[in-house]
């Protein structure tokens, strides 16, 4: 299964990720993660 994300923004203009998103990412295994970019800091890694 493949997850894309992007467009974050955190910490900068979102302070976390939305509950529901977040239960949704963690509830499966992924064998490849794409992101997009727009994290900004690198404890969002």
């Amino acid at each position: 299964m493949l997850l894309l994300i992007g467009d974050f923004h955190i910490p900068d203009r979102a302070s976390h990720v939305p509950r529901p998103i977040k239960e949704r990412v963690e509830s499966r295994e992924y064998k490849l993660i794409l992101c997009t970019g727009d994290l900004t800091g690198e404890d969002i890694l």
